[in-house]
């Protein structure tokens, strides 16, 4: 299905050079950092270290969030510049070919392990996760090894309903998201107090599919704020490695438990605002030492294996399906030996396979 741009928007879009540029520097290195809050967090989940409670795997998937929300964006508004129109049909393509073969393949896993260590998880239990319907109350299903599979259903979610939006009319998705940003937050409050409609379990399950965009709705709308400054070069941003770590720190604790001096419906939207802002800070060349590290070797190699990471790593963390089964030892460095080593084949040997397929459909 391909969806034209009005003559407006044609000439809107027509002198953004950003579009031009194929490469995002530091993106993989941020996709780094937030894999390792993911994974650091889940290794030590019953940590009761003021730290790990701070630094919680929430804000890494916080962090994928707003990268997943301005990345995408930032590719259908290029495709816009460059073509005068946006192909959904390629745009499902490609994010099914990389969300879904390495997803399925660890349902698959997960089922085999049920079995073979006798978990007794029946199998409807795995229908939520290959729906990716695990953020809803459509069946709902408490297996751990599956749990992280709420962050892919929003993202999936996401994908199926506002990239047709912003391919109908950008200003309308403009506003929408922008709408939506503010809302959300009271949306929240009252859902968790069952105030108003919220009473009602149609507007409950409802508002479970958007209640928990914001951090990607900000990276969208920042993305398009980009655009129609025509160049991120023209906007002034300070990349100073101190000021911005500092930053990431307090987002962390803004977004955390630790501290309540800020509503909690609140603190999703001020930490991914502060995300983005850091984000932007090295999306260009920088002679600091902090983008030199997000851009160095083993940051951006952690970046590109970051979503086989995530998806394995909740076998080899806190929910380990051997660790009652003929007394198996369970040793930190040995499980995080392996969830590298199952990546690292995952990613080289099945899903590049996929990849190689996606990129095809650009």
């Amino acid at each position: 299905m391909d969806i034209s741009l009005s003559l407006s928007e044609k000439t809107q879009v027509e002198s953004k050079p950003i579009a031009d540029s194929l490469f995002l520097p530091s993106l993989n290195g941020f996709r780094g950092i937030s894999i390792l809050f993911v994974i650091v967090s889940h290794f030590f989940f019953h940590s009761s270290s003021i730290g790990l409670r701070v630094f919680s795997g929430y804000f890494g998937v916080t962090i994928f969030f707003v990268i997943s929300g301005y990345l995408i964006t930032t590719l259908l508004l290029r495709e816009k510049y460059k073509t005068g129109e946006i192909s959904l049909r390629r745009f499902y393509i490609r994010r099914a070919l990389r969300i879904i073969p390495v997803s399925y393949l660890f349902i698959f896993v997960v089922i085999l392990l049920n079995y073979v260590f006798q978990l007794h998880n029946p199998l409807y239990t795995y229908l939520s996760d290959l729906l990716y319907l695990k953020n809803t109350p459509f069946l709902h299903s408490e297996d751990p090894l599956t749990a992280h599979f709420w962050t892919l259903s929003i993202e999936e979610q996401f994908y199926i309903l506002f990239p047709w939006i912003l391919s109908l009319n950008l200003k309308v998705y403009t506003y929408l998201i922008a709408i939506l940003i503010v809302l959300l937050p009271i949306g929240s409050y009252a859902d968790f107090y069952h105030l108003g409609p919220f009473k009602e379990s149609a507007v409950h399950i409802g508002f479970s599919l958007i209640g928990q965009t914001s951090p990607i709705l900000i990276g969208s709308l920042s993305s398009i704020l980009l655009f129609q400054k025509h160049s991120h070069s023209k906007i002034i941003f300070n990349p100073s490695s101190i000021l911005n770590i500092a930053l990431l720190i307090l987002a962390a604790f803004i977004l955390s438990d630790t501290y309540h001096f800020i509503p909690s419906v609140l603190k999703p939207t001020l930490c991914s605002i502060l995300v983005m802002y850091v984000l932007l800070n090295y999306m260009q060349t920088s002679e600091t030492w902090f983008y030199k590290f997000l851009n160095s070797r083993i940051m951006n190699y952690i970046g590109i294996l970051s979503y086989s990471l995530y998806i394995w790593q909740q076998i080899f963390t806190f929910h380990l399906p051997w660790k009652t089964f003929m007394g198996l030892p369970n040793i930190l460095p040995v499980n995080l030996a392996l969830l590298i080593l199952v990546s690292f084949l995952s990613y080289n040997f099945y899903e590049k396979f996929f990849l190689n397929l996606k990129n095809r459909f650009k």
